[in-house]
């Protein structure tokens, strides 16, 4: 069944299935929303339903040859590029893939075990020119099967602007029965010039009841009552990936300390923390270990602010399993224009995708922190 493996996006299933039916298919699709809602997944269900080869019934079939190498993620019309290190010195005419050949067979086959994963490899940064530059060749070739090639691009914003001139050519005069399916968190990064030429596919939080079928739906649900089951899902705020996370046991850390060491300013525990990021050699894993204390402080203080209007609300916050602690945050502290402390933490996380230095996002983030948030009752 098309799409079987995306959580919720109901119009975006709509959408597509109708476009592929009447065969009005645009020549390339822009899949954005926030991180975890499903863009890849969404691209390789759409990847497998262009390549089926059934002439009748429902498409993907799963028995044909094409959904069988489609499925593997190794069908000759299919070509998935996302982030690779940058090439060595006096390589650069080299295809980058030759490269990075192990680490990529790698992620394709995590890739196609989980629609779900987000392919990494370690050093890599950008979606280099010389990715587009052979894709462009790629795409020059005939069709294997004469229905479709297929491109999909994950982490789209992680092209430079170089990269994004390349790939403009192909978006401008893709060639016959070509269909490119960019992925990307932060459209924003891309070129108007990139956007204006794609349908744009947005992708929103999965509503509740959706959610929480999907959630039961996965064999770690089993080991979980009804109660810490509705307690992941009020964590997930909508978001399938967090919510799977969440389920396997990776739940978020107490962020209350972080915060309180922030207005305290405990220089101990602060420096502690720092030095704790960059002990992380990986450079990926050490931006997302900030990225997710950001948006744990962000979770939390929005906690704060519901108990603060309403303190009737208890079902309604995220953090439940530090509920006593957040009700004195949210008695013995005041947080000042709160919405403007929310819109400069976003900017810390832009800058983190724009590989400012961890620790000066850190200390902007202490600093803001101490600026909004005052012991004073609310």
């Amino acid at each position: 069944m098309a799409f079987e493996a995306l959580c919720g996006q109901d119009h975006l299933k709509k959408l597509l299935l109708r476009a592929e039916a009447g065969e009005h298919l645009a020549s390339a699709y822009l899949f954005h929303g926030e991180e975890g809602l499903g863009a890849g997944c969404a691209a390789l269900e759409l990847m497998r339903l262009l390549l089926c080869e059934a002439e009748e019934g429902k498409r993907p079939c799963g028995r044909c040859p094409g959904c069988f190498k489609s499925a593997a993620l190794d069908h000759p019309d299919l070509n998935i590029l996302f982030p690779l290190p940058s090439l060595p010195s006096g390589k650069a005419e080299d295809d980058p893939a030759d490269h990075s050949a192990g680490a990529i067979r790698e992620q394709l086959e995590l890739l196609a075990r989980d629609p779900w994963h987000a392919p990494k490899i370690t050093g890599a940064r950008q979606i280099l020119v010389a990715q587009i530059r052979f894709l462009k060749k790629w795409a020059a070739l005939r069709s294997y099967q004469g229905r479709y090639r297929v491109i999909v691009i994950y982490e789209a914003q992680a092209m430079g602007d170089q990269a994004q001139n390349a790939l403009l050519k192909l978006l401008e005069e893709p060639p016959p029965q070509t269909i490119l399916l960019l992925c990307a968190d932060r459209p924003d990064n891309l070129l108007p010039t990139i956007v204006s030429r794609c349908q744009q596919v947005p992708l929103w939080p999965v509503p509740e009841e959706q959610l929480r079928a999907w959630m039961q739906s996965r064999p770690e649900a089993l080991q979980l009552d009804a109660e810490a089951l509705e307690h992941l899902l009020a964590l997930s705020d909508g978001n399938p990936a967090r919510a799977r996370q969440l389920l396997e046991g990776s739940l978020p850390e107490a962020v209350a300390d972080f915060i309180a060491d922030a207005i305290l300013q405990n220089p101990k525990a602060i420096v502690e923390r720092m030095q704790a990021v960059e002990k992380i050699k990986d450079k990926e894993e050490a931006r997302e270990v900030v990225q997710q204390w950001i948006r744990q402080c962000r979770s939390w203080l929005q906690d704060v602010r519901l108990l603060q209007q309403d303190p009737q609300a208890i079902d309604r916050v995220r953090y439940r399993n530090e509920l006593e602690r957040l009700k004195g945050f949210a008695a013995k502290m005041a947080v000042r224009n709160p919405d403007l402390l929310d819109q400069k933490m976003e900017r810390q996380l832009r800058l983190i995708e724009r590989n400012v230095q961890l620790y000066s996002v850190m200390i902007t983030l202490m600093q803001d922190l101490r600026e909004h948030i005052t012991r004073e009752a609310a």
